[in-house]
């Protein structure tokens, strides 16, 4: 992102970016259009629309990203967070049942905070990063969520890595983008 500058962004003890001062840049309209243009350009794969969640530093940057998707870009984005005056529990469920069962549903939903530890969402297929970290543990859990592979494909009896890896090469998913 072209207009992302993290120097001003302070650390916590932890050693990742205080969230406040992150959100406040993160939220910066440049950046909001700069996410959205490139979660739109790259939500795609051979003319086929992939399955997305983006994850995001705060809500105003998650709602704002999700409407910039919508109202520039022309595609089916809603948005996720676990603070129940703003999202309640109906809400999250509809918005990622449409997601995960709707093929005709959402392409993309940007969250904080819920599609992380304990989501499983095999046919995820993008990884939009749009929350810096530096925590290796939050990375990684977010980029977990994308590293499923589909149902059926990897449990066989006799299994190796090396078959694992070829049914997975093989796969209606191949891959997920990050």
């Amino acid at each position: 992102l072209e207009s992302l500058d993290l120097s001003a962004v302070g650390t916590k003890g932890d050693g990742d970016f205080k969230e406040g001062e992150l959100a406040e840049v993160m939220e910066d309209e440049r950046v909001i259009c700069e996410v959205a243009e490139i979660t739109a350009s790259e939500s795609f794969s051979h003319g086929r629309p992939l399955k997305t969640v983006g994850y995001c530093a705060s809500i105003v940057e998650a709602r704002r990203v999700a409407h910039r998707l919508v109202d520039a870009h022309g595609l089916k984005a809603d948005w996720v967070c676990g603070d129940e005056r703003l999202c309640d529990a109906r809400r999250r469920h509809h918005v990622i049942t449409s997601l995960t069962e709707d093929p005709n549903g959402l392409q993309i939903v940007c969250n904080v905070g819920v599609l992380t530890t304990g989501w499983d969402f095999p046919a995820l297929e993008h990884i939009v990063m749009a929350r810096p970290t530096r925590s290796l543990a939050l990375f990684t859990q977010i980029l977990g969520r994308g590293t499923r592979p589909l149902e059926g494909v990897v449990d066989f009896e006799g299994s190796t890595p090396e078959t694992r890896r070829a049914a997975i090469a093989n796969s209606a998913k191949p891959f997920v983008k990050v």
